[in-house]
């Protein structure tokens, strides 16, 4: 849907909501590769984790563009001098830590005409460009009714959950030993990816 907004829908700005955990980065990421043959001037990621200060929203954004002034003009304004003519996709990684910054968001939308941006937070930024994702958890197994392994491993949580394991204990396997254990492990979970993809990494102990 995310990709249909900003490829056939003229979306501006999308931001992919939900709780920590979800996924919305891998999300943002694989959007962002998707759409690469679609901004002539590429791709840029920017991790705003460490960012508390919202003043310092547009100083982090110019460090990963490598916007560099010896002018004294303020960050927000060589960003959008940078940005102007360049048709680019922004994703702006988990901006919840910063939301007091949005308004810098919509400046820069307003201020170039070719720009798009995906945001991950865990709350919508509210500007008028936005149109909101709310990512949700994996599909869980039906324990009371999937019973072999194979229809086990058909719900997109175990499936991570084996893909993951395999990938840190080459022989790993859903059978009749574990599938039932691996399910109600990703129920527990409540489907949160990196949850789960954490637990299938202890596999190896």
């Amino acid at each position: 849907m995310a990709r249909r907004w900003l490829v056939e829908g003229g979306a501006r700005l999308v931001t992919l909501t939900g709780p920590p955990g979800i996924g919305k980065t891998s999300l943002a990421i694989a959007l962002a590769l998707d759409l690469l043959d679609h901004v002539a001037d590429g791709v840029r990621f920017v991790d705003l984790a460490a960012v508390v200060d919202p003043g310092l929203v547009a100083v982090t954004i110019g460090d990963a563009l490598a916007v560099r002034s010896a002018s004294r003009r303020r960050p927000l304004e060589r960003l959008i001098e940078h940005l102007y003519d360049r048709q680019m996709l922004l994703v702006l990684d988990n901006f919840e830590q910063a939301l007091r910054a949005a308004p810098l968001v919509g400046q820069m939308l307003a201020a170039c005409p070719k720009l798009r941006i995906v945001v991950t937070s865990r709350a919508p930024l509210r500007l008028r460009w936005e149109q909101e994702l709310l990512v949700s958890p994996l599909a869980l197994p039906d324990l009371g009714r999937a019973t072999t392994p194979s229809e086990l491993a058909q719900a997109p949580a175990v499936a991570l959950f084996a893909e993951r394991a395999q990938a840190v204990r080459h022989d790993f396997a859903l059978g009749p030993g574990n599938a039932r254990a691996v399910a109600e492990l990703c129920v527990r979970l409540d489907g949160l990816p990196l949850a789960i993809e954490l637990a299938a990494a202890r596999t190896r102990l």
